[in-house]
């Protein structure tokens, strides 16, 4: 919309709050008795007054004489408003009987036929949520103007009812497929993605780092020099730091695409990059960890202790994380590289490790997670259950979840190690794991993309598409 947007949830509870948006709340019982709405920011108190005594109104009718208690969220503009309030108010006197029925029909069906687009399906999700037959049949049966695709689909969706409005739907043409952006240039298998912003930053075996507009899919720039393949991207700010095969790291413009630094010292492929402040932190099949200056390129840490390749690394304040091939977890210095802590207990390859507080988590090829004391390296807890090797491993409050070669994901209590949810329905083994709220996203050889719940291990969705095995998400 071109308009500037005032998005308003309306909680309409006699006396409690109105959410506007994160940052906005006002009192439901002052929206209903005053003109103006104070708006509590985090940047300070601003007045709206343009046609708030119209909302005003609204909101008290609802609350003392329709009772209603469902949320309604929109995103619609204040002038918009003011016309919703008046057919609400039409729609007040019907059930008031304060005038005649045909008189109120008449003048609905009026503006109903004169609303453009935007408006028409704001007011009509408005009859929807409140449940209001009379507004919502008048609203289908006399507006004859055409709905653009974007109109339709964003009545559906605002609707929330577990059954679509068909007959918007009949009249106004079915609801266009949703269409993700596809990203297409890469001429090999993508090994690592990640978002800045509105954009998709991705590395790939074809040995280039590729920029794409999140939205569109297109690509934005491309970053071309490494010589092997690229294992792994970080974002930071408006630069873009790589890891390769070729045993180099590099920093890169987000924008352009063009190389700024390189970082040379590695003596085989770089396996991870992370970034701390203005430090770089790589590990390497050389067995060591190195820290760069992130504005120089040039090396100012060597962490040497590891006796086979360094398979991931891990910063948490002024500590770094790294697990090994060796079969050991090493906490180090971040300023001096000295280490601080051995974990020993594993008995194969490491795949993963995630920082939980003072906690370490680790998955391995021996189908076992352990727990950690970040500080003594002690083992604290142990995770018995998958039947096959464990590729990823994430931390969700005082939960831990893993995939594994077993085709399962596993949610295990953080403090004892018991398991709790058992997610099964991935055909082939599971690569990467995420979890967003109370959500775990999974990704498999299966070529299959799932969504289950936290606490139960219930499938809520499922993303076909890929061709072959998909290896990272984000």
């Amino acid at each position: 919309m071109n308009k500037k947007l005032l998005l308003l949830t309306l909680g309409f509870i006699p006396l409690g709050a109105m959410e506007l948006n994160d940052q906005m709340t006002i009192s439901a019982a002052q929206a209903a008795n005053t003109d103006t709405v104070r708006l509590q920011l985090k940047d300070g108190t601003r007045e709206i007054e343009s046609c708030l005594a119209h909302l005003s109104q609204t909101i008290k009718n609802l609350i003392e004489d329709v009772g209603i208690d469902n949320p309604i969220p929109l995103d619609i503009t204040l002038d918009t408003w003011k016309l919703i309030h008046a057919q609400l108010q039409r729609i007040y006197a019907i059930q008031n009987e304060t005038t005649g029925d045909d008189q109120v029909k008449e003048s609905l069906i009026t503006d109903i036929k004169n609303l453009d687009g935007e408006s028409f399906v704001a007011l009509l999700s408005v009859a929807n949520y409140l449940d209001i037959p009379l507004l919502y049949k008048l609203m289908v049966q006399h507006y004859d103007k055409n709905l653009t695709d974007d109109h339709v689909a964003t009545l559906v969706l605002d609707t929330r009812k577990d059954i679509i409005m068909k007959d918007i739907l009949t009249k106004f043409g079915p609801l266009p497929a949703p269409q993700a952006s596809l990203c297409k240039g890469h001429t090999d298998i993508i090994n690592s993605v990640k978002i800045a912003g509105d954009k998709l930053v991705s590395g790939s075996w074809d040995k280039t780092i590729r920029v794409w507009d999140l939205d569109s899919g297109k690509q934005t720039a491309l970053c071309e020099g490494h010589t092997e393949v690229v294992t792994s991207v970080k974002v930071v700010g408006n630069k873009i730091v790589s890891c390769s095969d070729d045993n180099t790291v590099r920093i890169w413009d987000l924008d352009s695409g063009k190389q700024t630094t390189l970082c040379k010292g590695h003596t085989d492929r770089v396996t991870s990059v992370k970034v701390a402040g203005n430090k770089i932190i790589s590990s390497s099949v050389d067995n060591t960890i190195r820290i760069w200056d992130l504005a120089s390129g040039k090396q100012t840490a060597l962490c040497e202790g590891h006796t086979d390749r360094v398979s991931s690394v891990k910063v948490a304040e002024n500590k770094i994380v790294s697990c090994s091939w060796d079969k050991t977890i090493r906490v180090w210095d971040l300023a001096t590289c000295k280490q601080t802590a051995l974990c020993i207990g594993h008995t194969g390859f490491i795949a993963s490790i995630q920082i939980a507080g003072d906690k370490i988590v680790s998955c391995s090829w021996d189908n076992t997670i352990r727990v950690w004391d970040l500080t003594s390296g002690k083992q604290i807890a142990l995770c018995i259950g998958h039947t096959s090797r464990i590729y990823s491993v994430q931390v969700a409050g005082d939960k831990i979840v893993s995939c594994s070669d077993d085709n399962t994901i596993r949610v295990w209590d953080l403090a004892s190690g018991k398991q709790t949810v058992l997610c099964i329905g991935h055909t082939d083994q599971i690569n990467t794991i995420k979890v967003v709220g109370n959500k775990i996203v999974s990704c498999s050889d299966d070529k299959t993309i799932r969504v289950w719940e936290l606490t139960t291990g219930k499938q809520t969705a499922l993303c076909t598409g890929h061709t072959l095995g998909s290896v990272d998400i984000w």
